[in-house]
């Protein structure tokens, strides 16, 4: 049986970092931690139709803070400035004054699972169709300068009497390899007919180089 593994979790140490940035002594972490999952809750909920990258939280002595990272931070701060200070003004009374919520640029939204996650969804919620829109979003990330990409979709795809699994993908997306960057997001989107599971794999156009052992 195949094991599954999260691809950003099995990069943390050598790709990427941890999305909550925090210390607690042993009193206060759940404490830290019950608040941290109802502010990803909370502000994923409110900005649920912004394509944005994985929320990250940070502490420090002066206060708190959730990071939201999305493609061009300058249209979304013009265009969907309500939802950002709805978000803002939920935290604010739910928590108080100490949280601040932060707009962050993606710097390749073309490349990010996220992102063409939440495009693959609403092309789905919009009815489109589904072996369409996944070689779509996987062309164009492979045109942006993708080394491989996979779009998987399952669920009653079309409205079908029978759920099935959907994919296409172009390049080459390691698995094993930990200094490859893959970047991985899964979403869902809510249709007349049920619900339909969207997963991504992006393999970037970088690794990262280790020094040689001695």
């Amino acid at each position: 049986m195949g094991q599954k593994v999260h691809p950003r979790l099995f990069r943390l140490s050598a790709r990427y970092d941890w999305d909550a940035q925090w210390y607690a002594e042993s009193h206060a972490f759940a404490a830290h931690l019950a608040q941290d999952m109802m502010l990803r809750r909370l502000v994923g909920e409110k900005m649920s139709k912004v394509p944005m990258g994985p929320m990250a939280v940070t502490r420090t002595c002066k206060g708190c803070a959730i990071h939201l990272r999305c493609p061009r931070v300058s249209q979304v701060q013009g265009r969907l400035a309500g939802e950002a200070e709805a978000a803002r003004e939920i935290v604010r009374l739910r928590f108080g004054e100490g949280i601040d919520v932060v707009l962050d640029d993606i710097r390749r939204p073309e490349l990010s699972a996220h992102v063409i996650a939440r495009s693959v969804v609403d092309q789905v919620e919009r009815r489109a169709h589904i072996k369409r829109a996944i070689r779509r979003a996987a062309s164009a990330a492979a045109r942006h300068g993708a080394r491989g990409v996979k779009v998987m979709c399952s669920g009653r795809l079309n409205g079908a009497e029978i759920a099935r699994t959907e994919w296409h993908m172009e390049g080459t997306v390691p698995l094993h390899s930990i200094g490859a960057e893959v970047d991985y997001a899964a979403a869902c989107a809510k249709t007349v007919y049920g619900t339909v599971g969207v997963k991504v794999w992006v393999h970037g156009a970088t690794e990262v180089r280790h020094a040689p052992a001695l």
